[in-house]
């Protein structure tokens, strides 16, 4: 208990009241489909910290989604930090700085550590920066703008990749994929078939289209792309390195795409990949600078060292929630 706060753990019920808090602070209207889709009860954990006041009434909130992830030799479990927020309602001189702080605190306190979360990362509001570099260690790696590309619809795809393209959700090229791929990312969520399962095909109204350039039978590369009317994001990328034809043959399929619903641009977030950056680059894409595109990470496990991560740390949009 925090002064006439209580600050827990989430216990089974508070779904609708922690959904009621998101949609008034962020002005949205959230389904609980998508509350549960996100924080579903995954084996990597659920790891919610909740403020309550003394009506029942979510007032402040501080969670991860949980990924298994490797950094270098190593597996572990780390964070994306969503989801933050304080209702008006404690917004009040300083208490609204000092719910925040309570509720992160706690959740840095019980769910941390190198058999819970080893390390958490997050792409930060302005403000939220601000206040998480003076109080909360969000500069344990000098935080970093990420990455975006974008692609020129204006210039021709290559012609003859030497692959073929195919479409859908294959958990057996995705799994086969991953195990050619992962030794080219020091740090990386583990793209394999469990996690593009509940990623890319269990989330509610959200429709994702999965490529994949095969040559010989054999998956090369890969993409995951959403419509987002009026841009197409490349949501994912995986490529095991063996063939720029592969990534050739992935751009060509997003272009022809992008044509076909009158995209007005096509953008991706790549950053711990520049070879792949450079064969994109050559494809037609080019590099954008976004305002406020930050992405922080702070460690609780001695054997993870944040501050290597800038170059390695591979993410793209599908390491947020936001796409």
């Amino acid at each position: 208990m925090q002064g006439n706060l209580h600050i827990r753990a989430y216990e089974p019920g508070d779904e609708e009241r922690i959904n009621d808090a998101f949609c008034e602070v962020f002005a949205t209207h959230r389904s609980l489909a998508e509350w549960r889709w996100k924080f579903a009860e995954r084996p990597e954990g659920r790891w919610i910290i909740v403020a309550v006041d003394a009506g029942g009434n979510v007032v402040g909130h501080y969670a991860a989604v949980p990924a298994r992830t490797k950094v270098d030799g190593l597996t572990v479990v780390a964070g994306q930090i969503v989801d933050v927020l304080t209702r008006p309602s404690v917004r009040i001189g300083l208490a609204a700085a000092r719910t925040y702080l309570q509720t992160v605190n706690a959740f840095f306190d019980t769910m941390t550590g190198p058999d819970k979360l080893s390390f958490l990362y997050g792409f930060p509001s302005e403000a939220a920066l601000r206040l998480g570099v003076a109080k909360l260690g969000y500069d344990a790696m000098p935080p970093q703008e990420v990455p975006v590309l974008r692609r020129d619809l204006g210039r021709r795809s290559r012609y003859f990749t030497g692959h073929r393209l195919l479409r859908g959700f294959n958990a057996e090229k995705i799994d086969t994929l991953w195990l050619r791929s992962a030794v080219r990312y020091r740090v990386a969520i583990l793209r394999d078939a469990e996690f593009y399962k509940w990623r890319y095909t269990t989330r509610p109204d959200v429709e994702y289209l999965y490529l994949c350039a095969v040559r010989r039978g054999e998956p090369r590369a890969a993409a995951v792309v959403r419509w987002q009317s009026p841009v197409l994001h490349v949501v994912d990328l995986v490529w095991d390195g063996s063939d720029e034809g592969a990534i050739a043959e992935l751009d060509r399929g997003i272009v022809a795409m992008a044509r076909g619903v009158s995209a007005e641009r096509v953008e991706m977030w790549l950053s711990g990949d520049p070879e792949a950056s450079s064969v994109l680059v050559h494809l037609g894409w080019s590099r954008v600078g976004v305002p406020n595109l930050i992405v922080v990470a702070r460690s609780f496990d001695p054997r993870v060292d944040v501050a290597a991560f800038p170059g390695i740390h591979y993410l793209t949009m599908g390491d947020s929630d936001l796409f």
